[in-house]
């Protein structure tokens, strides 16, 4: 969405209804936060390749090529 498009979707909303938006707005992006300093937080074990590839952001395979080049 353009900025245009956003405007118009919210020009009709009460402040209330923008207030109760930005609240939810901000708890999703906290809890994204939280989200993601747990799971960094966490070493994947040793045995667990599929969350070792998802935290350098990789499939298994390219996962598995990497490794192999060193």
């Amino acid at each position: 969405m353009i900025n245009d498009e956003i405007s118009q979707k919210l020009m009709p909303l009460s402040l209330e209804q923008l207030d109760i938006i930005q609240q939810k707005l901000e708890q999703l992006v906290e809890e994204k936060k939280e989200a993601k300093k747990r799971k960094s937080n966490l070493p994947p074990v040793a045995g667990d390749l599929d969350s070792l590839a998802a935290m350098q952001d990789m499939d298994l395979s390219s996962l598995m090529r990497e490794i192999s080049r060193r």
